[in-house]
């Protein structure tokens, strides 16, 4: 947005010794973001009001001209061709050399065809980026030698405020606001707006009628006569074009001008193209078609307003006027609008027909309601001061549905000094509010302040609000800076928050997988991929899309489409979540404080997947099992007897892994038919982890002593045994056996060939060793007969 300091400087009087580099900082570090201070004058000190004295024609050009120019100064001689129709007697714009203007053009003292040339005569377009290509030709009784931009109010200055940083604040969104800013900050008196009284006209019938009053909440309007359409006063246009804003006539001009001053839109339609007087806001039927004041033809929702007359519309609401009743040269009665519309309403109807205005960006804000009626009171009083014969036909019709937005805030000085960290005197604070708009009454101990109606509930509601309003203006600068007295104390363990850690770093440090942050919302299609029924999901009421439909069961449903997407890239990857879950179940937590409700139950979780090109994945699955079980130093087994936790996982691949009898999760297949939906021609192995049981399990008992004094030995075993015996059962039989096995590690599995069905062979290592003395070969092969003999006795092994 932009601002104009000519503009500001109309409602409040700035120090002569304020540079606007020193305003820009202070508005910066109190209320806005000024992003660049533009000079618009800064390049039109050369340019003056000049008197042509005399004229000739060139003698060696028959398309130029040579004039003597007074610029109060001196007299210059300059060349000018056709496109200036100029006269002795006419006051011009006129550039000396050497100089630059503000479009770049620069001019230099030059001899053309022998005449000597010493400036040139400016076009409007010469001067600023959005004039015209014509010559301004200055009113008699302008000051010869007067610089041009001070005639023609380009002696500004321009603040380019970041809309960001007021996106809270609809009262800055205009001059007067930031005038009203500026004041406070600077301790200075804010002058009233000029307004002047009028007459209601009793000529004609207005009538209004707000059937969407959910969108519209108030309307204001009045038909006004006696219009003469022409171009605004030169200081209006000077000010409109400052801010970016085209000068169209007299009427629009006043409404943008009010617009950009108070933030409040308005718009004026032409009496004689709204039928029957009459206004009506209603909703826009489907797909019903307007053509807005840019030509364009829009297709409109029943969820969008339109202002009407009594046969069609003429006012997509809040957003722009109507072409079928635009303010035209030969208009002479006008109907002026104020409303208030709904926001949300207008930031949705905005965003969905790609149509960004001035008035769409205040109105999406939420604005005073009071600030109707002084909006047309403003325009009534340029009205008469431009077209001092311009009369009301109507009384001013004011339809209001707005609900009252007064309020009071207890401010207590105790809370105040806490929140800022110093405290500020009483009279201080006072005169800070009060210099804002803010109505004060003095407690004692707390203030009771009512914020003005332009302060808004979304913007000024609780007690921290105040406290900033009085820290911003009083300066933050002015605040002296201390370190928060605070007690040293070493932070409560958090077991859970340590084991997360540690988990996290053991999977992607040790294990090189990757971890992944999935919403806790899932949806249909990840269902379906799984095969799973959505009756046994929550389901969200106000779900962002379908893939956000329901609450997760299971870290799958969405772990089964980190899979699909990454095989685009990778042919083999290993991935891992860690999250809460949401089950129909109760459970521990209450749904508020003394409720007898509880929330549903939400287990932790850790869960992941490994892709291979073959089942061999499974093993590398389970040595990524393993690895975080041994060094979170849980003693586990492995069960082959339970069944699949679901339906989507490989009957023939399924281990349940365990702490005693304690199930801490389980390692598994995808099974085919769920590899089959996602076209995956590889294998995938899936495991998931109880986070609870993982932290009930969980140990530090690691204790470091020397190495073996004594040496121990190895015996290699290769044994034929039943294809359906668990390598982890024979193992535990094994280690059980004797006190000095303490190592029995599988190092060759073979299950094809020789064999007769239903047979596998099994290669491991035993490591032996007596802490206490030297193991003898006696001791180690009598050790080595027991393990053969418990092979053969307890699971019928042939020994190779």
């Amino acid at each position: 947005m932009k601002i104009s300091l000519n503009w500001l400087k109309q409602y409040v009087d700035l120090p002569k010794n304020l540079s606007p580099e020193e305003l820009a900082l202070k508005l910066t570090m109190s209320i806005v973001e000024v992003e660049e201070v533009i000079d618009l004058g800064g390049q039109l000190n050369d340019v003056y009001v000049g008197k042509v004295v005399k004229i000739i024609k060139h003698p060696a050009a028959d398309k130029l001209s040579v004039a003597e120019v007074d610029i109060g100064k001196k007299k210059i001689q300059l060349i000018f061709g056709q496109l200036a129709e100029v006269h002795e007697g006419d006051l011009v714009p006129v550039a000396q050399a050497p100089t630059t203007l503000p479009t770049g053009i620069q001019i230099e003292a030059k001899e053309i065809r022998g005449v000597q040339s010493e400036g040139m005569l400016c076009l409007d377009s010469e001067l600023m980026a959005d004039g015209e290509a014509k010559l301004n030709y200055f009113p008699a009784g302008t000051k010869v030698g007067s610089l041009v931009k001070d005639v023609l109010g380009l002696a500004d200055v321009i603040f380019e405020i970041d809309n960001k940083s007021i996106t809270h604040r609809p009262d800055l969104w205009g001059h007067y606001g930031m005038a009203r800013e500026a004041a406070a900050i600077l301790g200075l008196k804010l002058k009233p707006l000029k307004l002047t009284d009028y007459q209601e006209g009793q000529d004609a019938d207005l009538t209004i009628k707000l059937e969407d009053k959910e969108n519209c909440s108030r309307y204001i309007g009045a038909l006004v006569g006696n219009i003469k359409i022409e171009p605004s006063p030169l200081w209006l246009r000077h000010l409109l074009k400052s801010v970016g804003v085209r000068p169209i006539n007299n009427i629009v001009d006043i409404t943008n001008y009010v617009m950009l001053e108070l933030g409040r839109p308005a718009h004026a339609f032409d009496r004689h193209d709204v039928m029957g007087d009459t206004i009506i806001a209603r909703r826009a039927k489907e797909g019903e078609k307007f053509t807005t004041l840019d030509g364009q033809t829009r297709t409109l929702t029943s969820k969008m307003c339109l202002i009407c007359d009594s046969k069609r519309a003429i006012d997509l609401a809040g957003i722009m006027g109507g072409e079928n009743s635009e303010i035209k040269d030969e208009t002479t009665e006008v109907l002026l609008e104020l409303a208030n519309f709904n926001p949300s309403n207008i930031r949705r109807t905005s965003t969905a027909l790609g149509l960004r205005t001035d008035a769409a960006a205040r109105f999406e804000k939420g604005l005073d309601p009071d600030l109707a009626r002084l909006g047309l009171d403003r325009i009534m009083t340029l009205i008469l001061e431009f077209i001092p014969e311009a009369k009301l036909l109507s009384r001013v019709v004011d339809v209001n549905y707005d609900s009252d937005q007064s309020r009071e805030i207890d401010l207590g000085l105790d809370f105040l000094e806490k929140r800022i960290g110093q405290a500020i005197p009483k009279k201080e604070v006072i005169r800070i509010l009060e210099s804002l708009s803010f109505e004060v009454k003095d407690k004692k101990d707390s203030l009771l302040v009512k914020p003005p109606q332009f302060r808004t509930k979304k913007d000024i509601s609780l007690p921290e609000d105040l406290v900033e309003e009085v820290a911003r203006i009083y300066g933050f600068d002015n605040i002296e800076p201390a370190m928060p007295m605070v007690a040293m104390e070493l932070p409560a363990d958090n077991p859970s928050q340590a084991l997360e850690r540690q988990i996290k770093a053991i999977l992607t440090q040790t294990c090189q997988a990757t971890e992944i942050y999935n919403y806790s919302f899932t949806g249909q299609k990840n269902l379906t991929i799984l095969g799973l029924d959505e009756k046994d999901y929550w389901q969200l009421k106000n779900y962002f899309s379908e893939d956000q439909k329901y609450l997760r069961k299971n870290l799958f449903e969405n772990l089964i489409v980190n899979l699909e997407d990454n095989l685009r890239f990778f042919g083999s990857f290993s991935l891992f979540e860690l999250g809460r879950v949401y089950l129909k179940e109760t459970g521990e937590f209450q749904a508020a404080k003394d409720s007898q409700e509880f929330l549903a139950k939400q287990p932790k979780l850790l869960a992941g997947l490994m892709v291979g090109e073959d089942q061999a994945v499974f093993f590398k699955a389970k040595g990524l099992a393993e690895t975080l079980l041994d060094v979170l130093e849980i003693k586990y087994n492995y069960s082959n007897k339970a069944k699949p936790a679901f339906k989507w996982l490989d009957n023939q691949a399924y281990l349940e892994i365990l702490a005693g009898d304690q199930v801490l999760g389980w390692l598994s297949l995808l099974d085919r038919k769920v590899l089959n939906r996602l076209n995956l021609n590889k294998s995938a192995a899936v495991w998931q982890f109880s986070f609870e049981a993982l932290l009930k399990q969980t140990q530090d008992s690691k204790k470091y002593w020397s190495l073996a004094k004594y040496p121990g030995m190895t015996y290699d075993f290769s044994v034929a045994v039943d294809q359906k015996l668990a390598w982890a059962q024979l193992r535990q039989e094994v280690l059980e056996l004797s006190p000095l096995i303490k190592r029995v590690e599988l190092f060759d599995l073979y299950q094809q060939g020789q064999f007769s069905s239903g047979k596998k062979s099994l290669a491991f290592h035993v490591d032996l060793l007596d802490e206490t003395k030297t193991l003898t070969a006696q001791a180690g092969d009598s050790l080595k007969n027991q393990i053969i003999n418990l092979l053969k006795k307890k699971f019928k092994a042939e020994v190779r």
